[in-house]
């Protein structure tokens, strides 16, 4: 049975290193940056490294329907299944947005 379970884990860490898993992007002021992921998940790690707000939705959202993450925070968000996540800055940062799923 241990071994089993020790099989499975090495293929699931297989597997997930495999597909692309995190997504770091520079911001523009204003700017809308959609992360698309190669699998769909739907919880993420949204960490924000620059110095304003940012709201994060799923593709095609709006400003006022995202969910807000102040400068230099993050936040986990669980959301029904997608490969897309939409990104709106406030400021323009070269260290940006970093999106991780973390769970498929």
């Amino acid at each position: 049975m241990e071994k089993d379970n020790e099989r499975i884990r090495i293929r699931r860490e297989k597997k997930m290193a495999e597909v692309k898993m995190m997504i770091r992007n520079p911001t523009t002021a204003e700017g809308t940056t959609v992360y698309e992921f190669e699998k769909q998940g739907y919880i993420f790690v949204i960490k924000n490294f620059t110095e304003g707000d940012i709201y994060v939705g799923p593709e095609g959202s709006e400003k006022t329907g995202g969910i807000l993450i102040p400068a230099g925070t993050a936040q986990v968000l669980t959301m029904g299944k997608t490969d897309k996540i939409q990104i709106i800055a406030k400021s323009a940062s070269d260290k940006g947005v970093e999106v991780q799923c973390i769970r498929y």
